[in-house]
């Protein structure tokens, strides 16, 4: 007994058996494997949340480049585009005013960044809305349709994107509403789709086709919040009408520079001049047609003092205002037809 006795106590001693040993050491190991899962598993709720925060409530409109004819040394010449409005989601919580925005041009990071003012709507250094034009100058653009992409410094594994679209100066422009216009209902057009009603006017998708074919280049215009851009893209992708399988032709979104509720207010406010839909749609086609504008006296570019926006499709007596108060004589920007 007491030779047992010793051994028990020289064992506690030295630490317990060879087998307690392994066992404690077993279940320090379990632990921390439970304790990094758990780290791991907190990571990326928060990665899942920040990507949700992105995808829903994250947006941009599209962009118009205007460039020159090419020059001697085969550039593209002078450049210039619309206002880059881009708008970071956020919950009710949290504050991005000390992150910054990279953008990126089909797959490629740029010099271009941008910063997020205290309503997460983002500038450009100096609170300017469009890059200098050699920073666009640097960019390896595409004719046509280019792929831009935005991604906030803190979560760069979440993208949220827009359109980059290079025109020359003789580019002719029809303009486009959507809701009421393109669908049957002008709140509601983008949800009757999804339940999987007709939501597509008879007809649309054809005449639009037709129109692209001989020429003219669709720019759609929504006072639809910019938190929903990639949505509304994803409908004027997928819309058809029953009686055409055509597609719509493809062309820039721009929305307001708004969330839903303001928006939503916004379109409800259906008298002219009273920052409704219509006040909206003028500031837009401005900052389009001044792109255009502002380089009718340079040589080559004659025909833009005719105007480019040749002709809308609008669904409201306030449309009809709309080339009224867009700067040029209206027959040479807008003549909006009823629908």
């Amino acid at each position: 007994m007491f030779a047992s006795l010793t051994s028990a106590q020289a064992e506690k001693e030295n630490g317990g058996s060879g087998d307690d040993r392994e066992g404690w050491l077993s279940r320090a190991v379990n632990k921390v494997s439970r304790g990094v899962d758990n780290i791991s598993h907190a990571a990326s709720s928060v990665s899942a949340r920040t990507a949700s925060l992105l995808d829903f409530r994250s947006g941009a409109t599209d962009v118009i480049c205007l460039r020159g004819a090419p020059d001697k040394h085969g550039g593209w010449g002078f450049m210039a585009c619309t206002s880059f409005n881009v708008h970071v989601g956020r919950d009710n919580k949290s504050s991005l005013s000390d992150e910054t925005v990279d953008v990126l041009v089909n797959g490629r990071r740029t010099t271009m960044r941008m910063e997020i003012g205290d309503a997460h709507n983002c500038f450009f250094p100096g609170g300017g809305l469009s890059p200098s034009e050699s920073q666009l100058a640097r960019l390896d653009l595409n004719e046509g349709y280019n792929r831009l992409e935005f991604m906030v410094s803190s979560a760069p594994n979440s993208r949220f994107g827009a359109g980059l679209w290079v025109w020359s100066t003789h580019q002719q422009l029809v303009v486009c509403d959507i809701d009421g216009t393109l669908t049957r209902a002008d709140l509601f057009g983008h949800s009757a789709q999804k339940l999987g009603f007709d939501a597509a006017h008879a007809g649309v998708c054809e005449c639009f086709a037709a129109i692209a074919a001989a020429g003219y280049q669709l720019l759609y215009v929504s006072a639809r919040p910019i938190t929903k851009a990639a949505r509304t893209r994803e409908l004027l992708a997928t819309l058809r009408s029953a009686d055409c399988p055509a597609a719509l032709p493809p062309g820039p979104l721009i929305t307001t520079a708004e969330r839903t509720l303001p928006a939503l207010v916004r379109t409800l406010q259906r008298q002219a001049g009273t920052g409704g839909a219509d006040a909206f749609k003028i500031a837009a086609l401005q900052d389009v047609a001044g792109v255009f504008a502002a380089r009718a006296a340079e040589p080559g570019c004659a025909a833009l003092r005719g105007g480019v926006l040749h002709a809308g499709f609008g669904n409201r007596p306030t449309d009809a205002q709309v080339p009224h108060r867009t700067g040029p004589p209206r027959q040479s920007v807008l003549s909006p037809l009823l629908i």
